[in-house]
């Protein structure tokens, strides 16, 4: 892979996980109490849908690396995905427990 489009693709994960980590969390995310157990539920099946495209976009680094793009870049993408997954997964575990 030109190295051209290598950096097209470590700055499009970039921006994408950038923007991810500096967008506040849904409403429905955040820590507070909710009068319908509907909305709960809900809300729960929202975040395990967005934990699963989590570890979907995963493994697609591990494509990307095997199509050219650097082992560096690559651990770096992979670092802070995980960031994410972790915190996701802290969300999700918190409204599981509020149910």
């Amino acid at each position: 892979m030109p190295k051209s489009y290598a950096s097209f693709f470590v700055c499009m994960m970039m921006s994408f996980l950038a923007f991810t980590f500096l967008t506040p969390a849904p409403v429905s995310a955040q820590p507070h109490y909710q009068n319908n157990a509907s909305e709960s539920m809900q809300t729960m099946r929202i975040m395990i849908a967005k934990l699963r495209k989590l570890v979907f976009n995963l493994r697609d680094i591990g494509e990307l690396e095997k199509i050219g793009l650097p082992r560096s870049d690559a651990d770096l993408m992979r670092l802070a995905l995980q960031a994410k997954i972790n915190q996701t997964q802290k969300a999700t575990l918190g409204l599981i427990r509020r149910l």
